[in-house]
């Protein structure tokens, strides 16, 4: 569950959330969006979060890949 559902209003842009492995094609379009709020995975095996005790170097990979994306 994304946590930035809990913003007021986000329950009515549901659609304008996307996996992050779709917005290689967007980039690629030049179709990404001007303000693009990214979320970590929070559970499971491939979380990303950067909070313990989660490995700290998945969320650090994250940050790299929207970097060089952008």
């Amino acid at each position: 569950m994304p946590q930035s559902l809990v913003l007021t209003h986000q329950f009515k842009h549901l659609g304008s959330y996307r996996r992050f492995a779709h917005w290689h094609d967007d980039i690629a379009r030049g179709d990404l969006p001007s303000y693009t709020f990214i979320e970590p995975t929070y559970f499971g095996p491939n979380q990303n979060d950067q909070r313990p005790p989660h490995d700290m170097l998945r969320g650090d990979r994250l940050i790299a890949d929207a970097h060089c994306l952008a």
